[in-house]
């Protein structure tokens, strides 16, 4: 997802889910969630969350808030989903390794498919 960080990430993939716009998030609701950026995260080449830890995350920031399940106002609990031990592990550079090498490579494929087409076109 293209954010500046991934608390920007976490609240637009929360804002697409709030149809009604009253920042309230269900339990189930917060797993999806965490599983399509999980898919994202995985098909960008990056290392995943299983899903046993994705349900593992939701679960535990709804014990850390004292519920079980139910609504929550989402905009509170940024701090504690960011701050959240599987969330600091899945961004941090020891589990993903660097992102220089990911970048390097995703410019050099975008070049190469970009010289591809300019290629098409002069035929």
């Amino acid at each position: 997802m293209l954010a500046k960080n991934p608390k920007d990430c976490i609240e637009t993939a929360f804002a697409m889910f709030d149809v009604e716009k009253h920042q309230l998030i269900e339990k189930e609701e917060m797993y999806r969630i965490f599983c399509l950026l999980n898919s994202t995260v995985q098909s960008l080449g990056d290392k995943f969350l299983i899903e046993l830890q994705l349900r593992d995350l939701v679960d535990s920031i709804y014990v850390s808030i004292g519920k079980i399940d139910g609504y929550l106002y989402y905009p509170d609990y940024f701090n504690n989903i960011l701050d959240h031990p599987i969330i600091q592990v899945l961004i941090s550079l020891q589990f993903q390794g660097p992102g220089v090498d990911k970048y390097v490579k995703f410019v050099a494929q975008y070049e190469e498919a970009k010289k591809t087409d300019e290629e098409k076109k002069n035929e």
